[in-house]
């Protein structure tokens, strides 16, 4: 395939597109005081699956699991940072930030990449390639391959601190109104979106989780560094995040 050069209008112009498909109504978005669906996972870079409720139980000792969920890997395109989403890039200062300051403290860090979905035509690849498609299909596969070399790529550039988990289906943040085309949708798919999110992908956002899955507090979500066609918003900082963290330690 031959490389297209990133072209920032053209995101502008996919993010609003049409194509919308109204196949179901979205489950209420996880609040504080629930607990994360039992069936939630992620994948890793080896593509196996990972219960996000095993991820966060991983070392009994920890009090709080940070999961950072954003836009990773640009697919080709080479942008700052290596990330398809430059509010996700903006925003990972944020990690890196509070996985040196809380390096010993019983605090997890769990980063979960997503690909850009719904505009995946506009960067060369198949439309909705990451959403309709079996995982055995080639334009699915290509795809995958070229947002997970990305997102390696990423964490060389030293814009992540680890390597992430990766939610290739674009399940977490479900957007209501672009489901895959399958009846095959599980009731936590969409559940880390909040039920206000007016963005389309509504990435980057943190969520402080407990070891059994609990919600500790309200995401932190809606920062807009590069804003299409809308307004810069700065809902919130790394000290805010911070404050949270120490807050539930204490």
């Amino acid at each position: 395939m031959k490389r297209r050069e990133f072209n920032s209008s053209l995101i502008a112009a996919a993010l609003g597109a049409g194509n919308m498909r109204n196949l179901q109504a979205k489950t209420a978005g996880y609040v504080a005081g629930d607990r994360i669906d039992p069936g939630t996972f992620v994948v890793n870079a080896a593509l196996q699956r990972e219960r996000l409720l095993d991820l966060l139980a991983t070392d009994p000792a920890r009090k709080v699991n940070v999961v950072f969920v954003f836009g990773g890997g640009d697919m080709g395109h080479t942008q700052p940072g290596r990330l398809w989403c430059q509010d996700s890039y903006e925003d990972s200062h944020i990690l890196r930030t509070l996985s040196d300051w809380y390096r010993d403290a019983p605090v997890g860090f769990i980063p979960i990449a997503c690909p850009p979905a719904y505009h995946t035509k506009w960067l060369g690849f198949g439309e909705r390639v990451f959403l309709d498609p079996s995982d055995d299909d080639a334009g699915f596969v290509k795809a995958r391959e070229a947002f997970m070399e990305s997102t390696a790529a990423a964490v060389t550039a030293g814009t992540l601190p680890q390597q992430p988990w990766l939610d290739l289906r674009f399940r977490l943040l479900m957007n209501p109104n672009q489901v895959p085309a399958t009846d095959d949708v599980a009731p936590w798919q969409g559940r880390m979106r909040a039920d206000d999110e007016s963005q389309m992908y509504g990435v980057p956002c943190y969520w402080l989780l407990g070891n059994d899955g609990a919600v500790l507090a309200p995401p932190f979500r809606g920062n807009v560094y590069h804003p299409h066609g809308g307004h810069h918003q700065i809902r919130y900082t790394v000290a805010d995040v911070d404050r949270a963290i120490a807050g539930l330690l204490a």
